[in-house]
């Protein structure tokens, strides 16, 4: 990527390191989801996804925890867990 220049044609960048453009994506704010092929087209270099697998994480917890208090058990939801040899 190209360092990024102000409207006067100024380098942004020290000279030394080259600027990329990044994209802070988060889940139920208020910018609309894009694509990170979309990213790439508007000249982003660069999408990270801070609390996406946090979120999918903590719903996969309280799934398991509901079936644990309404079951007792966990058997028969082994499919929900990675095993150990994965």
């Amino acid at each position: 990527a190209e360092a990024m220049r102000d409207g006067a044609g100024n380098n942004l960048g020290n000279g030394d390191a080259p600027l990329f453009l990044m994209a802070n994506m988060t889940e139920f704010g208020k910018t609309e989801h894009i694509s990170v092929d979309e990213f790439r087209q508007l000249g982003y270099d660069l999408v990270i996804f801070p609390v996406t697998t946090l979120r999918v994480a903590m719903k996969a917890v309280e799934e398991i925890f509901d079936v644990i208090l309404a079951e007792g058990t966990v058997e028969g939801r082994l499919e929900m867990m990675l095993s150990r040899d994965e």
